[in-house]
């Protein structure tokens, strides 16, 4: 029978100690490495997006114009026939059901104001002098869809197309073609906080009447 001397006791716990403080250590150690690692790897941080100078924007909305050129599109076409203004449109059209759709045939124009392209197809907002109508257009019904990168906020469009009416509710007029009528080289005032400067309001009346049209 074997028998453990007090010696042997005491060293074999002592081994057995250190090596469980030692375990102890390397695995607080390991964690404390992958906590670090793991915040680096998937740490979020903030991003700053300087917002492009007022040249910057013209520089880039002449650009456009260019591409436009080289693609044989007139960016400031001579003439272009609007048959219905957009408080007639909502005069006339205001009874259609959600969803409804009709065959009959517009065309409108106006500045774009609003402009929100989800892959293939594109919603657009156009200001006419009587008040605003929603246009919409698909690529797969028009052959010169692609030209709609080259549009902005402030730019005049051209719509020929037929009624219908959203989910939502809103008159829309869905596009069998369109037309740029005059591509701008300044933009707009940013869209969500619109024009609030007094001092710029009376001294640009112009562009205080494109973005407070009710004045």
């Amino acid at each position: 029978m074997f028998v453990l001397t007090s010696l042997q006791r005491q060293s074999s716990s002592y081994k057995t100690n250190y090596l469980s403080t030692y375990t102890d250590i390397r695995v607080s150690r390991f964690k404390k490495v992958s906590s670090q690692i793991w915040r680096k790897a998937f740490k979020k941080e903030p991003t700053y997006t300087l917002m492009p100078s007022e040249q910057e924007l013209i520089d880039e909305r002449v650009r456009k114009i260019d591409t436009l050129r080289q693609r044989g599109i007139n960016p400031y076409p001579y003439k272009f026939i609007v048959t219905t203004k957009s408080d007639e449109l909502h005069t006339k059209y205001d009874k259609l059901k959600p969803q409804d759709e009709t065959q009959d045939k517009v065309s409108v124009a106006g500045r774009v104001m609003g402009l929100r392209r989800m892959g293939k197809i594109a919603f657009i907002h156009l200001q006419d002098g009587q008040g605003k109508i929603q246009t919409y257009l698909a690529k797969d019904s028009l052959e010169d869809y692609n030209a709609l990168k080259q549009l902005d906020r402030g730019d005049f469009l051209g719509v020929e197309g037929t009624i219908f009416k959203t989910k939502t509710g809103e008159i829309t007029v869905k596009a069998e073609k369109f037309v740029i009528l005059s591509k701008a080289i300044r933009p707009l005032p940013e869209k969500y906080h619109g024009l609030k400067d007094k001092e710029i309001r009376y001294r640009k009346r112009y562009l205080d009447m494109i973005m407070n049209p009710d004045v």
